[in-house]
């Protein structure tokens, strides 16, 4: 399910963003994909039931998709060549790269793939009619992005 979709949107509310994300894919180092239009008729992983296996599936149905069960199992099958590539967004992507030794990590490279699709926001969601309470969080969220604690705690969590 996307954020901010007309299913969740029935039952939660949601803050303001407070981070925006966008979709990148891995690839080996070595790999002689580039850019988005050299995946067509390649063969990508992706968490199943995610918003990246959404827009995939939807914007790009020239890609062959993997679904796998966790984020980090596609990252296990691009390291093993069983895959040509790994989508999800740049900080589930970084996430990921943080917890694997350096050695894999080398023989990885990042795409970005932006342009291609919307940005992806983060926020906050809450129980639906707590009109107080969420506008008190989104002055907090603008507070903290305003002095940039948001952007230095993104930084010092990105290894890639």
């Amino acid at each position: 399910m996307l954020f901010r979709s007309p299913e969740r949107l029935e039952i939660v509310d949601f803050s303001d963003p407070y981070l925006v994300a966008y979709e990148a894919v891995l690839v080996a180092e070595s790999s002689p994909i580039h850019s988005l239009q050299d995946l067509r008729g390649k063969t990508v992983a992706v968490a199943e039931d995610t918003a990246s296996f959404h827009r995939y599936s939807t914007l790009h149905p020239e890609i062959n998709l993997v679904t796998t069960a966790k984020e980090s199992d596609g990252v296990h099958l691009l390291l093993a060549g069983k895959v040509d590539g790994v989508a999800n967004d740049n900080v589930n992507l970084e996430g990921l790269l943080a917890t694997m030794p350096g050695s894999d990590v080398d023989q990885l490279r990042k795409l970005d793939v932006s342009s291609s699709f919307d940005p992806k926001p983060f926020g906050v969601c809450l129980r639906k009619g707590s009109p107080i309470f969420l506008s008190k969080l989104n002055q907090a969220i603008a507070k903290l992005k305003e002095n940039g604690t948001i952007e230095q705690l993104f930084k010092a969590s990105r290894q890639f």
